[in-house]
């Protein structure tokens, strides 16, 4: 038996209306490996999904642990291997995979939304999307590859060449990452409301504004040729960015919107670009993985810690806004 996160039926959209019960354990199917998972982390897609309705499967998607098991045809990997997965499962075969834009796959699968995650003891996955992890990199910073990936690979969409002064639009899970990534290429200006979050961006060198005052007015006459915008749902951010930035500038999209109202001037009278972004590719995985293990700021990013026993506070917590990175240790 193994333990997993499920949906309380009576009351499914209530945060923190899940309990952690006993399911049967996963088996691997050919070319699969059962990992122990060890970390897992909370993403601002997952707090949408655990509070949507009709949820079928085990949540989490940013994880690492060790090798349990070995499924039919798997070599290379041995039960006890340390690992950190990529959750995003392509078919290689569709057109943006065969162009190497698997990020685009046309029958992609995302453990913890459309097969089951790792919000769990353990869960099935396919080896080829299993990364050696050194000895050196604690599991909790491994969990979080993913998001990390996201940035690398946005940050890939744009110029940066032609970047000198970038804002960035919220310093949670996904906006933090971005920022430390942009440090190195250019002058960041981070824009935040929770204290806790600010902190530790000043921590690394980094120049905050309080989100909560006129950001605008703080920022007039500064030539921006970035914004990324890391907030999403109903923020306003997305039109403040396109206020912010000079003519022919960029506003990178890296947050989750289903639909917004666009002030068209600021777009059509300065010739804008709006870049979406979705996902990553395993190239980026990979140069996340190495990250973890190389830079100090992905550790300072885990601001709260749960056992998996106490899922449904980790959920509040993680949806309060309040925390950079919540992580849940799925291990006894």
């Amino acid at each position: 038996m193994r333990a997993a996160v499920n949906a309380v039926p009576s009351d499914p959209k209530a945060i923190g209306g899940w309990v952690v019960k006993e399911v049967p354990l996963p088996q691997p199917a050919a070319g699969q490996v059962v990992v122990e998972v060890r970390a897992c982390a909370f993403c601002g897609s997952d707090h949408k999904f655990l509070n949507a309705q009709g949820v079928r499967f085990t949540p989490g998607h940013e994880f690492a642990g060790v090798i349990a098991q070995l499924g039919e045809g798997v070599s290379g990997w041995s039960v006890g291997d340390r690992v950190v997965a990529n959750p995003f499962i392509y078919c290689g075969e569709c057109a943006p995979c065969r162009s190497g834009k698997q990020n685009l796959c046309d029958h992609h699968v995302t453990l913890g939304f459309q097969g089951h995650g790792a919000f769990a003891e353990r869960v099935a996955v396919r080896a080829s999307n299993v990364i050696r992890l050194p000895d050196n990199v604690p599991f909790e910073v491994a969990a979080l590859a993913d998001p990390i990936a996201v940035d690398i690979h946005a940050l890939n969409l744009v110029d940066l060449s032609a970047v000198k002064t970038a804002v960035v639009l919220g310093l949670g899970g996904i906006g933090f990452p971005a920022a430390m990534l942009l440090q190195k290429r250019c002058e960041v200006i981070g824009i935040e409301t929770a204290r806790q979050k600010m902190e530790i961006a000043r921590r690394f060198r980094l120049e905050v504004l309080d989100g909560r005052g006129d950001v605008r007015k703080a920022l007039a006459g500064k030539r921006i040729d970035l914004c990324v915008d890391a907030v999403g749902g109903t923020a306003p951010t997305f039109n403040l960015g396109l206020s912010l930035l000079r003519k022919e500038g960029t506003l990178l999209c890296v947050s989750q919107r289903h639909k917004f109202e666009m002030e068209f001037p600021p777009l059509g009278f300065r010739e804008l670009t709006i870049k979406g972004v979705f996902a990553h590719c395993p190239e980026d995985f990979r140069a996340a993985v190495e990250l973890v293990g190389s830079e100090s700021w992905p550790q300072a990013m885990i601001t709260a810690r749960y056992k998996l026993a106490d899922f449904g506070d980790a959920l509040k917590a993680a949806c309060s806004g309040e925390q950079l990175k919540v992580v849940i240790s799925c291990a006894d």
